[in-house]
């Protein structure tokens, strides 16, 4: 009986180390999407609320199409170590990139323009190993250096004219 409850014992603290490991985030929401400021000290500030287990990280990203071109911020990492919290980020005008890796070439967005589209994005999962993925996830490795997967949320957001 004691020798039993030495095992039980050993096993719960084998779990309770290991458990935070496999922890990941649920459920998130973008909640609110805002346009602040004016020309170069514009902001979108992105709100929401994330729900895990213990702990997580979800991985958020916002996109804006200019002139045929996916401008994109590098993406956030949003800590969770509750199991409802809430989180504020804002990405400035010069965090919105376009990079093509063919032509070695970076280009920053010259401005937020009234009417132009946002979309945020947050994700699950940030892959950068290339072992056992498909191709797509292999590809997008190779030109950004990471994979995202997993949407957890998705807002689009039009800045007021």
């Amino acid at each position: 009986m004691r020798n039993g409850l030495s095992w039980a014992f050993i096993l719960l603290l084998i779990f309770s180390f290991v458990l935070p490991v496999w922890a990941e985030i649920q459920k998130a929401e973008i909640t609110t999407i805002k346009y602040e400021g004016i020309g170069e000290n514009a902001s979108i500030t992105i709100e929401g609320l994330i729900n895990s287990d213990q702990t997580g990280v979800g991985y958020l990203e916002a996109i804006i199409t200019f002139e045929g071109k996916d401008y994109k911020t590098q993406v956030v990492e949003i800590e969770s170590r509750m199991p409802e919290q809430s989180y504020r980020y804002s990405f400035r005008v010069n965090d919105f990139r376009y990079i093509d890796h063919q032509k070695n070439q970076i280009e920053v967005l010259p401005n937020f323009k009234p009417g132009q589209t946002i979309v945020v994005y947050m994700y699950q999962q940030k892959i950068t190993s290339e072992e056992n993925l498909t191709v797509d996830a292999q590809n997008e490795i190779n030109r950004r250096g990471y994979a995202l997967r997993g949407i957890l949320a998705k807002k689009t957001f039009k800045i007021p004219e």
